[in-house]
């Protein structure tokens, strides 16, 4: 598994956080959306918020991965983080 961080915009205009776990064929399994407080967890059964469904194009182009602006790779332990707090609120 991989764990990517990336920039995103809420439906408000608000700054925050697209983080996703990529399988090992680069399919994203679960996702995270975190602007300010609020959270907004995905996975391809189930959410926390019908506005914020699971992605409709679920294979992964590392083409539109940017470290220049911010995107991460991250550790699966910082991933697990944001997922359990995600799944508290």
């Amino acid at each position: 598994m991989r764990y990517l961080r990336f920039y995103d915009i809420s439906l408000q205009d608000e700054d925050g956080w697209f983080y996703c776990e990529l399988d090992g064929k680069n399919i994203v399994q679960r996702q995270i959306r975190v602007f300010g407080s609020a959270t907004y967890w995905a996975t391809l059964y189930d959410e926390k918020d019908g506005a914020y469904i699971f992605t409709e194009r679920p294979e992964f182009n590392f083409a539109n991965f940017r470290p220049e602006d911010g995107d991460l790779e991250i550790s699966a332990d910082e991933f697990e983080d944001v997922w359990d707090k995600s799944r508290e609120q």
